[in-house]
């Protein structure tokens, strides 16, 4: 596929395709998304510490500033990389930021809230339940950001 160009089943009638055919269409769609949005969030991850690293070694700031400001930078490229190359939106940035926003909150709550009540209330290990809170969140997000954020 042709990067910016999105092809749906949308762009051919009912009667050109058999719905069997295009449910899979749809399932290779999918598959594609989640592994470019997967590569996505490895590459902000990638620049969330990145940032944090440099700003702390390198400038002598706090842990806290550098990592709120390479949290940040990660979410502004996540952002930009999903709405161009995951789901190639044709949503207006001006009702796809408030939306991408609003999940990366909700994300938030879902992780700070497993974290909260399965490691510090429940007593489980922290980073197991890190992990699980990760995979959560980041369910949460693909399906936010496909069905709701940038369609």
């Amino acid at each position: 596929m042709e990067f910016g160009r999105r092809i749906t089943a949308s762009m051919c009638h009912d009667s050109c395709v058999e719905p069997s055919v295009q449910q899979a269409g749809n399932f290779i769609l999918m598959k594609a998304q989640v592994v470019r949005f997967l590569m996505t969030g490895g590459l902000s991850t990638g620049l969330h510490y990145f940032v944090l690293g440099v700003l702390t070694a390198y400038f002598s700031v706090s842990a806290v500033v550098a990592s709120s400001l390479g949290y940040f930078s990660g979410a502004l490229l996540s952002y930009v990389l999903n709405y161009f190359f995951t789901f190639e939106s044709e949503r207006p940035h001006v009702e796809a930021v408030p939306r991408f926003y609003t999940m990366v909150f909700i994300g938030f709550v879902i992780n700070a809230s497993c974290v909260g009540l399965a490691a510090d209330y429940f007593g489980w290990n922290k980073w197991v339940v890190q992990v699980i809170a990760t995979c959560l969140t980041l369910i949460w997000n693909f399906w936010a950001s496909r069905h709701w954020v940038f369609r």
